[in-house]
């Protein structure tokens, strides 16, 4: 059942929520030859963390693990760096996937099954891997703005139908994935579905009044499920404001197994990530640099990401390291002149 709860976020996540003073740190900033970004970052069960970007000067794929010393590069062969990353996913340290936009010879996805390198093509239409959900070596899912997912299942890749346009996949089980991003076209709404180990299932979502046709869709951006009683997504649509100009709102919405909540923010607010703090509680994304903390007891905190001087900077990643409390995020600093390194924060 779909129950709308729609309402400014008074309650849900407040605007005037407290700003406590930066308590993410940046933990790294690459030093590479020219400018690099890091644009995705995942946790295998067993805490092994990798995140995926690119040497953009350069032209090459940048792969990072972190280890002792932080995060360290990892090389990938040069007869598969024709590739520029968006996604990783991994079960175990011997178990990596990489997804990205393929240029040359290159193909859409790479492997490491812990001592050797696999360059894939993905079989059918035209497909960019924007999300992987890694659950074993013969369990793989990838989703990148089709009404489709990809799984691979050891030996080939086959799809489908997700009953929505996805935006983000995640895995918590083999019977328990979920897929958001937004319905039809006609429908103009955003869109959540649920794989329950044999069928993908989309499920009724309240119906948001107020959107507008646009460029911009109607979409759930990210999904984080702690059980199948405590599930949120985020996003944002896009309405008019009390002056009649085209403006967003962000979108937050829960499962308590039963039904969804939804709640808006003020105009020209958007939600981007959404990840688990490991504590019962949730990280979400609402600015370029900025983060929104709400506890396990519903308490609501604003944090802004601490920026050398002098530079700006832009998260596209989130992660909780497993079996523990920190939470990383990536992206990038960059200067007035565009002079940009990949960036790594924590939150403690």
């Amino acid at each position: 059942m779909a129950t709308a709860v729609t309402r400014e976020h008074g309650a849900a996540a407040p605007v005037a929520a407290t700003v406590a003073t930066p308590s993410w740190r940046l933990a790294q900033a690459n030093a590479y030859s020219g400018m690099d970004s890091v644009s995705g970052i995942t946790s295998a069960a067993n805490g092994t963390m990798w995140a995926v970007g690119n040497l953009v000067s350069q032209r090459k794929p940048l792969l990072q693990r972190l280890t002792a010393k932080g995060w360290t590069q990892v090389s990938i062969p040069t007869s598969m760096s024709q590739v520029q990353l968006t996604a990783v996913g991994a079960s175990s340290a011997s178990d990596v996937w990489l997804g990205g936009s393929p240029w040359g010879t290159g193909h859409p996805v790479l492997h490491w099954n812990g001592s050797k390198w696999t360059s894939m093509a993905l079989p059918g239409s035209f497909f960019i891997p924007e999300s992987i959900a890694a659950l074993s070596q013969k369990n793989v899912w990838m989703a990148g703005s089709q009404n489709y997912a990809k799984r691979w299942n050891g030996s080939g890749w086959r799809d489908y139908p997700l009953g929505i346009r996805s935006r983000q996949i995640k895995a918590y089980s083999a019977t328990d994935i979920w897929a958001v991003g937004t319905g039809s076209q006609t429908e103009g709404q955003p869109a959540i579905s649920h794989w329950n180990g044999s069928v993908w299932k989309r499920m009724a979502f309240p119906k948001i009044s107020g959107i507008v046709a646009t460029e911009m869709a109607p979409a759930l951006n990210d999904v984080e499920a702690y059980s199948a009683k405590d599930v949120w997504a985020v996003g944002s649509i896009p309405v008019k404001d009390s002056a009649g100009k085209l403006a967003s709102r962000s979108l937050l919405a829960h499962w308590n197994g039963t039904r969804w909540a939804t709640a808006l923010g003020k105009y020209g607010t958007s939600y981007s990530q959404i990840e688990r703090d490991g504590s019962g509680g949730i990280w979400i994304q609402s600015g370029s640099t900025e983060l929104r903390h709400r506890s396990k007891s519903g308490a609501w905190t604003t944090y802004r990401l601490a920026i050398s001087a002098g530079k700006s900077g832009h998260v596209y990643g989130l992660a909780h390291r497993a079996g523990t409390k920190t939470v990383w995020a990536v992206g990038m600093t960059y200067t007035a002149n565009n002079n940009g390194d990949g960036a790594y924060w924590r939150n403690d």
